[in-house]
C-alpha cells in the first residue's frame, strides 16, 4: 500500500461526522486509516459525554489504527506512545501553525502532521 492510500483522521472530520456534517461514506475506501495518541486523547478529554460516546462510535465503525508519534513531547506524549525524534520537522510545522493562527493545540498538530510525514 503506497503513502496515498493512508490517511491520518484529524479530531475534527470524527466531531463533523458526529455533527452530521460529514459522513462515513466520505472516507476513503480501501485505505488505511490512522490516528495518534494525540487524537486519541483529545477523543477521550471531549467533555460532552454524549459527544465522546458518538465520536467513539465511529472511531469503532472506521477501525483506524493508533500510530506512535516519532516525537517525545514533555507534557504532551505518554511513555510508549512517542520516540525520540530530532524534532526539526515538527519546529517546521508548528511555525507555519502559528503564522496562520497562534493556538495552544499547534504543538499537538505539529507533532501528529510531522510524524505522518515521515
Amino acid at each position: 500500500m503506497s503513502i496515498a492510500d493512508k490517511y491520518m483522521i484529524d479530531t475534527n472530520i470524527f466531531s463533523q461526522i458526529t455533527e452530521g456534517k460529514l459522513s462515513l461514506e466520505m472516507l476513503p475506501i480501501n485505505s488505511c486509516l490512522y490516528v495518534t495518541y494525540i487524537q486519541w486523547q483529545e477523543i477521550i478529554a471531549t467533555k460532552n459525554v454524549a459527544k465522546r460516546e458518538a465520536i467513539l462510535n465511529n472511531y469503532k465503525i472506521i477501525n483506524a489504527s493508533r500510530l506512535a508519534t516519532d516525537t517525545f513531547l514533555a507534557g504532551v506524549s505518554s511513555v510508549g506512545t512517542a520516540g525520540v525524534g530530532n524534532g526539526l520537522l515538527q519546529k517546521n510545522i508548528l511555525q507555519m501553525l502559528n503564522k496562520k493562527k497562534l493556538k495552544f493545540s499547534n504543538i499537538h498538530s505539529a507533532v501528529s502532521k510531522a510524524d505522518f510525514i515521515s
